[in-house]
């Protein structure tokens, strides 16, 4: 509304680049193009759905694995509703401070900052909105995180602690307390990680998928392997997966260390001293996008660096092959090692293999 319409808010994000549904050029240096996104989130998807033990668990906890099927490709268009609500708020928000951008103009100090900024300033005269979205925020957040809480404190008590026979002798009372007290353990770790990652200077997402990308990544690679290739052995999958986990882990240290510029697409500051600070869209009664090419100085189709060099291009990679890159190492090298090393030598059950 405050922007003009929907039709206003489309041309305000072309002409500030931030529309590109299409770009198909294959470079993982480009950070968002077609194949990188739709690659890279093949990649995190295979990570949440194929072998997370959050989704595992609720797999197991279905009578069949018919009803396992049925709320999966139910979950699917809840997934495309909520995601395309994200695009569709990143549009709203960059529209509306599209000539004062607050991060430039030091109003915040974070790019995960940009999204609460937007709330508390331009939606604080709609009575209540804050403490909403707040709220909103905490629950879908909590609600993860039990989840994930619940998850790694079983794996913890199964994998790990009973196979010491001081753990595997306790009673069914004793052991509950146990794994609830791993969950206290396992809350407490996430939360000084997360006072870590504040320092960071990348988004929550970017951070995200570097994560899962390092650590989760090859065990979708071995799942891949193992599932694909009967002859696979355990020298395969061994030295596949640990080779995965360097790889990845070379990838998002270098990055975190490094810190490689990228390009960004432009921003203005040229209504930031506007006396009307709830109208930010319009500066002078004019739509920002007549004058585009005054207010965006930095050239918006700009999608890779070019100076840079060594190591600091290989981390220039995009974040979204972070999930990829791992797999596929994985997958070829394991297969490659059981090839060498002669294969498995005993008949694999038809059930065990997708293919």
């Amino acid at each position: 509304m405050r922007v003009g319409g929907f039709s206003e808010l489309w041309k305000v994000s072309e002409y500030g680049g931030r529309i590109t549904f299409f770009d198909i050029d294959p470079n993982p240096f480009i950070r968002q193009s077609f194949w990188s996104v739709f690659i890279g989130t093949l990649g995190q998807f295979s990570m949440q759905y194929c072998i997370d033990q959050q989704m595992v668990q609720r797999f197991l906890s279905a009578k069949s694995k018919r009803t396992a099927q049925t709320a999966l490709l139910l979950n699917v268009p809840g997934v495309f509703i909520y995601l395309s609500l994200c695009f569709y708020a990143g549009l709203v928000i960059f529209a509306n401070l599209a000539q004062c951008d607050p991060l430039s103009n030091r109003q915040v100090n974070h790019p995960n900052q940009i999204l609460p900024f937007f709330v508390s300033h331009h939606l604080r005269n709609i009575r209540g909105m804050t403490g909403l979205f707040l709220a909103a925020v905490l629950a879908a957040a909590l609600s993860s995180v039990s989840s994930t809480l619940n998850s790694l404190a079983s794996i913890l008590w199964e994998d790990v602690l009973k196979r010491w026979k001081i753990f595997n002798s306790l009673n069914d009372s004793k052991s509950t307390l146990v794994t609830k007290l791993l969950v206290i353990l396992c809350g407490s770790l996430c939360t000084a990680l997360a006072l870590v990652f504040v320092k960071a200077s990348s988004n929550i997402t970017e951070i995200s998928g570097m994560i899962n990308g390092s650590f989760t990544a090859p065990i979708v690679g071995l799942f891949v392997f193992s599932s694909l290739f009967p002859y696979g052995n355990v020298y395969g999958a061994c030295i596949g997966t640990l080779s995965g986990l360097g790889v990845s882990i070379f990838l998002s240290l270098g990055t975190y260390l490094t810190k490689p510029k990228y390009p960004k697409l432009g921003v203005s500051r040229e209504c930031c001293n506007n006396t009307i600070s709830n109208s930010l869209v319009t500066c002078n009664g004019t739509y920002f996008y007549e004058n585009s090419s005054i207010l965006f100085q930095q050239n918006p189709k700009l999608k890779e660096a070019s100076n840079l060099f060594g190591f600091e291009k290989i981390y220039s990679i995009s974040y979204h092959w972070y999930s990829v890159i791992p797999i596929v190492v994985t997958v070829v090298l394991g297969v490659i090692v059981s090839f060498i090393t002669k294969g498995h030598r005993q008949k694999v059950k038809r059930e065990y293999l997708l293919y």
